[in-house]
């Protein structure tokens, strides 16, 4: 869960590098007042497409992260 900039405050343009270790399926989910940007959208969560996936977080804005990579 990407935490609310009232909890942890990431300077702009921040990168944060995750990867899908396990077999189940792996979600990255806005906090509270987060919104995340994923292709033309704004969406609430979004799921890695298969294990050791990789993806990629970066904060645009206050509360507002772009994710690319291997998700859907």
């Amino acid at each position: 869960t990407i935490p609310p900039s009232s909890s942890v405050n990431y300077p702009i343009l921040s990168q944060i590098n995750l990867m899908a270790i396990g077999t189940s399926t792996t979600t990255i989910a806005a906090g509270s007042g987060v919104t995340i940007r994923f292709q033309d959208n704004a969406v609430s969560f979004v799921t890695f497409m298969y294990q050791y996936g990789i993806a990629t977080l970066i904060k645009i804005g206050a509360n507002e992260w772009k994710v690319a990579g291997e998700v859907e």
